[in-house]
């Protein structure tokens, strides 16, 4: 399937497509500093999303685990359910 911009660009006459194909040319590349910053950028937010998944983590393990309790709770111990 085509996006509206590809089919607009394939049906277009041959010097629009040179045109849009030229204004893709003059956007400048970025530089070493600015991939760097990018880069950091990124890993940052990966580092946070770790952080916060592995927080959900810990709060469903707690979770899980009172959970258990309250079921081992419910349960007679041996020596009750001989009396």
């Amino acid at each position: 399937m085509l996006t509206s911009k590809m089919s607009d660009l394939l049906s277009s006459p041959v010097d629009e497509k040179v045109e849009i194909t030229s204004n893709f040319q003059e956007l400048p590349l970025p530089t070493e500093d600015e991939i760097e910053n990018m880069l950091t950028e990124i890993r940052q937010l990966e580092q946070e999303e770790i952080q916060s998944s592995n927080e959900d983590d810990d709060k469903k393990q707690d979770r899980n685990n009172d959970a258990l309790k309250n079921v081992l709770s419910d349960i007679p111990s041996f020596p009750e359910t001989n009396k």
